[in-house]
């Protein structure tokens, strides 16, 4: 994420053990999140967007109940929420099923967002 204009960026997890293998060092890093990252894990919520820290803005998290919910309107609240900065807001999907990834990076780009580079 060294792109100059990039102001922002968020990740998509799901329950599966991959995801889990890619939230772990996160919340080691951020000792803060625990809690918050074991009440959804303890919950029926499907998704947690991890929204990184930019200055001068805290890490947070974000649960979604349905990972469905990402391709029918949450992305889009989402980018509401941001406004402008959406342009400049960079989404990973690496930790979801494959497929699945694809579409929301496809919905996350044609809403106008910037979409991370997937390892092949």
């Amino acid at each position: 994420m060294s792109d100059g204009t990039l102001q922002r960026g968020f990740i998509v997890f799901d329950k599966s053990d991959r995801s889990l293998r890619g939230l772990h060092p996160l919340v080691l890093q951020n000792p803060a999140t625990v809690q918050f990252v074991s009440k959804w894990l303890a919950s029926e919520e499907e998704i947690l967007l991890w929204v990184l820290a930019v200055a001068p803005e805290q890490c947070r998290v974000v649960t979604l109940r349905l990972a469905s919910d990402l391709l029918s309107g949450a992305l889009e609240e989402f980018a509401d929420e941001l406004g402008e900065n959406t342009y400049h807001t960079r989404i990973a999907t690496g930790p979801l099923e494959p497929v699945f990834a694809q579409k929301v990076r496809d919905r996350w780009k044609k809403i106008g967002g910037l979409v991370s580079p997937t390892k092949k």
